[in-house]
């Protein structure tokens, strides 16, 4: 029994005073990152806006709109900065006379972030205008209804005065091109 004591009090010993074991540890270095994301893409492929003749006396339908386009946007901003959208003609002309109006419409439920705010109705020509501003980081969807919706008006001017610069066209290819920019 003595000796059992000794052997334990000796384990015990060497146990209390021997090497301590320390964990060890290892790392890594990350390199985390988001780019800034700029996409649009819009969903109609061709609009067709031709006036229509009322009858004998009167002048031709005053303006047709179409709200069937829609653009889809994805949008990742550095800190405070914004998007804009913007809209021109940038292909063709619209017919003397006439003109040809764009208005962005809100989203629908599907779009997530910051949407910006829209802008006022604005005629569309060669330089850019403004349809939606502020725009923040945010993506719109990808389904049919998903984005802005966009309102285009074709008509004439409600003065009797330009009624006589109007000319017949059938079919005037105009591209109307919108572009997602950095903003402020």
């Amino acid at each position: 029994m003595k000796n059992a004591l000794l052997l334990l009090g000796i384990t015990l010993i060497v146990t209390l005073s021997g090497p301590k074991v320390m964990g060890q540890t290892a790392t890594n270095n990350l390199s985390l990152g988001m780019p800034e994301v700029l996409l649009v893409k819009s969903n109609a492929s061709s609009i067709n806006l031709t006036l229509s003749p009322q009858e004998a006396g009167l002048a031709v339908q005053p303006s047709l709109s179409d709200s069937t386009a829609r653009v889809l946007i994805s949008s990742v901003v550095s800190g405070e900065q914004t998007r804009t959208l913007t809209a021109s003609v940038t292909s063709g002309s619209v017919p003397a006379g006439t003109y040809l109006k764009l208005v962005a419409l809100s989203p629908n439920a599907s779009f997530v972030g910051t949407a910006g705010t829209l802008g006022a109705q604005v005629e569309l020509g060669a330089v850019a205008q403004t349809i939606v501003s502020a725009i923040g980081t945010c993506y719109s969807g990808t389904a049919a209804d998903d984005g802005y919706g966009l309102k285009y008006t074709f008509g004439i001017p409600a003065a009797s005065g330009t009624y006589g610069s109007i000319r017949a066209t059938a079919g005037a290819a105009v591209t109307v091109t919108l572009t997602l920019s950095a903003g402020s």
